[in-house]
């Protein structure tokens, strides 16, 4: 549910995002490069970075980055208020004065005084491709069984390295050697290209279990890309859920792109009903904390008998609080995995609720 992964600038600290990407602009490339999106322009107390930008996301904020050219990092050394802008799509309610008014809103209350935030303007940015130069610069990502392709789906394989377009062979480990799949994840406007630690934490995590003939759920499926990963490594099925339209969208298109089937439903897990009672052998849950608040009992209540419930998208200063709150549904934590800052957690139901 988080988006743009590696489309769109992150905050200082690279957390992920829970806004929706191009909130409102059409997911095909000829909307992002046809018109300028909007810098809202602004300093803000270095303590209260990371809360002035959860604050603009929840209004359509895309990505938030220092302005001018400044290194956070420097400014905070010295004390100093940080300059930042954040991107807004192109045409949002009210123009520009609109997007002012609006972000004056989410602003006002931040911090412990009144001039820790001060709006400094809002400007039209040049019209940019922001996909196209991403994919630009974008390199294939290697995991253990998987080569993710980010390359323009329209440019020759030969152009981004990738000669071959079949699966490629991992460098040898004695007899019977696995096979390297490569899948099409152009950068769009949904989050999961491979590249973000919490998408790696959950590729990894699938790579070392054995799918053949499991379902798989996957709660916030963005890209599609844990689906795909499923389905590719034996899965006999695979639904994704998604409440963006856009993600769906992009979703529905990779899953075309790399001829793998999947089920895909733009809701919450609610809209599934009774029918995904005990139905999947494997839940993938690779979202913000906050953004499934309410929907953890529906969530528990999919794993079948022996399954486990695989959980990203989790700080390690989280940890404690995020065990504790699946611990009341009769989940323990079996295994855990950690890339950055970020945590991965493999929940099992405890065998006395099993019973």
């Amino acid at each position: 549910m988080g988006k743009g992964e590696g489309a769109v600038p992150l905050s200082r600290r690279g957390r992920r995002s829970s806004a929706a990407v191009g909130a409102g602009a059409s997911p095909n490339r000829g909307a992002q490069a046809g018109c300028g999106h909007l810098a809202l322009r602004f300093e803000v107390d270095a303590r209260w970075e990371d809360d002035a930008a959860a604050r603009l996301f929840e209004i359509g904020c895309l990505g938030v980055q220092p302005a001018g050219g400044l290194l956070a990092e420097r400014l905070e050394a010295r004390g100093d208020r940080l300059p930042l802008e954040a991107i807004f799509p192109p045409l949002g309610p009210g123009g520009e004065e609109g997007l002012r008014e609006r972000a004056r809103a989410a602003l006002d209350g931040l911090g412990d005084e009144a001039s820790c935030c001060r709006i400094v303007g809002v400007a039209e940015l040049p019209p940019r491709d922001w996909l196209a130069e991403y994919r630009a610069r974008a390199q294939p990502i290697t995991t253990a069984r998987f080569v993710f392709d980010p390359r323009d789906p329209d440019e020759p394989a030969e152009a981004a390295g990738l000669a071959d377009a079949g699966d490629r062979a991992l460098p040898p480990e004695g007899a019977g050697a696995r096979q390297r799949h490569r899948l099409l994840l152009p950068a769009e406007q949904a989050f999961g290209t491979g590249s973000h630690p919490t998408t790696r934490l959950m590729v990894d995590l699938l790579e070392q279990r054995r799918l053949e003939g499991a379902r798989l759920l996957d709660v916030g499926s963005g890209s599609g890309i844990l689906c795909l990963v499923a389905r590719r490594l034996g899965a006999r099925a695979a639904l994704g859920v998604e409440i963006d339209p856009c993600s769906s969208f992009v979703a529905a298109r990779n899953a075309e792109r790399n001829r793998l089937p999947l089920q895909l439903v733009c809701g919450t897990v609610a809209c599934l009903g009774e029918s995904a009672r005990g139905g999947f052998e494997l839940v993938a849950v690779n979202v913000l904390p906050h953004r499934i608040e309410g929907q953890e009992a529906a969530i528990a209540a999919a794993l079948a008998d022996g399954g486990e419930l695989l959980l990203s998208g989790v700080l390690s200063e989280q940890r404690q609080e995020i065990e504790g709150r699946w611990r009341d549904l009769g989940l323990e934590c079996v295994e855990t995995a950690q890339r950055e800052e970020w945590i991965a957690l493999v929940l099992a139901r405890r065998k006395s609720d099993a019973l």
